[in-house]
């Protein structure tokens, strides 16, 4: 069960508290820093690797992170969190927004309502870009007079110069 706790009141955060900041001068000089180069470097995707050499950290801090994060029970509210639960506890709701990067666990539905639709809607908005349900309707009313679809019985002479697309609709002609 994940449990909701102040960090200045876990343990590892007063450990963390008396750890003190590695000397970089010292740390990333000679031979030394190489080492330190090649130890502090974390793969990732497309090849890429996370380097975190040049930050003030070494094995004592690392492992009091470690211990700071199972303490604190991250891994379990960040499941948590991509699964749709409430954890924002002042305000007692979901937090979704991690849905504009895509589905990483179960589907997220409240009130009968997948919300990574919303979400996969707003990116739409955001690149420019409208439903087909949208450009439709707008085809239909006339506000647009290229809607992409292939639908229509024939097409209508544009302004001077304008080359018709299959997506055009003469006036009055509706899809089919």
């Amino acid at each position: 069960m994940i449990t909701w706790k102040n960090l200045d009141t876990v343990s590892a955060y007063q450990e963390l508290l008396k750890v003190a900041p590695v000397n970089l001068t010292e740390a990333m000089a000679g031979e030394g820093g190489a080492e330190r180069v090649k130890k502090y470097s974390v793969p990732m995707a497309a090849g890429l690797a996370f380097n975190y050499a040049a930050k003030q950290v070494d094995g004592k801090a690392l492992e009091t992170f470690a211990r700071l994060a199972e303490e604190m029970q991250l891994a379990e509210k960040f499941e948590a969190l991509y699964n749709g639960e409430v954890i924002n506890t002042g305000e007692k709701r979901m937090v979704l927004h991690h849905l504009t990067r895509g589905q990483l666990g179960e589907a997220v539905v409240a009130d009968g309502v997948d919300k990574r639709g919303f979400y996969v809607e707003q990116q739409r908005k955001i690149a420019g870009e409208q439903s087909p349900q949208r450009r439709d309707h707008q085809c239909r009313r006339g506000e647009i007079h290229h809607c992409g679809a292939d639908r229509h019985r024939r097409q209508r002479p544009g302004p001077p110069g304008h080359v018709p697309c299959s997506g055009e609709l003469g006036q009055g002609e509706r899809h089919l």
